[in-house]
């Protein structure tokens, strides 16, 4: 098992994650599931998260992967699984592309990051989530999917049916297609890049 290696690494990291007052949605009368999710964006993540993983895909995308500092702590004081309010942030670019349009390389041989993508995603990991809470009847774990605006921080108008459906492969790795790069990233404390030869969001 994966998180079986994610057992007592490094000093702990103890910052708390703001949360962006986004108001919560709830169900109409007639039942009908809400437009949006109530997984918030956390404010200014990218200063208090962790950056745990970049991954590049070979269509020229590029996803930067941050994690809530206090379910890195509860790893490493022991848990074999990440803890209740596990928050995690993945933000996307597109490769930056010179005039001939081949992708522009850094000395380590990674693309350079261009323009971002227009939406952010966010995964949070809470035992007492409400049917109201999600837009879809779809579950894995205790898992909830977000999306939203990079420029504005408000929803995304997006279908997380497809996040549920993706992440149920992944049901022995806490529903995490990048538990490993986690686990690795606590063992050696530096940032994990993986460098995937499939495009869009196939699993590599």
């Amino acid at each position: 098992m994966v998180y079986v290696l994610l057992i007592v690494f490094g000093g702990a990291m103890v910052l708390i994650a703001a949360i962006i007052p986004t108001p919560l949605p709830t169900t109409s009368a007639d039942g009908v599931l809400p437009r949006y999710s109530s997984v918030r964006l956390p404010a200014n993540y990218a200063e208090q998260f962790v950056q745990y993983a970049t991954v590049q895909r070979i269509d020229g995308t590029i996803r930067h992967i941050y994690i809530n500092p206090e379910a890195i702590e509860a790893i490493q004081n022991g848990s074999r699984r990440l803890p209740n309010h596990t928050v995690i942030v993945i933000e996307g670019f597109d490769a930056l592309q010179d005039t001939a349009g081949k992708y522009v390389v850094n000395d380590l041989g990674q693309f350079e990051t261009g323009a971002p993508f227009e939406m952010l995603h966010v995964l949070e990991k809470r035992d007492d989530w409400a049917a109201a809470d999600f837009v879809s009847e779809n579950r894995i774990g205790q898992w909830n999917f977000g999306s939203f605006d990079t420029d504005t921080g408000g929803y995304f108008d997006e279908n997380m049916s497809a996040c549920f459906h993706c992440h149920n492969a992944t049901d022995r790795t806490d529903f995490l297609y990048s538990a490993p790069l986690l686990s690795r990233f606590i063992q050696t404390q530096q940032v994990q890049f993986l460098a995937c030869n499939l495009p869009d969001r196939i699993a590599c």
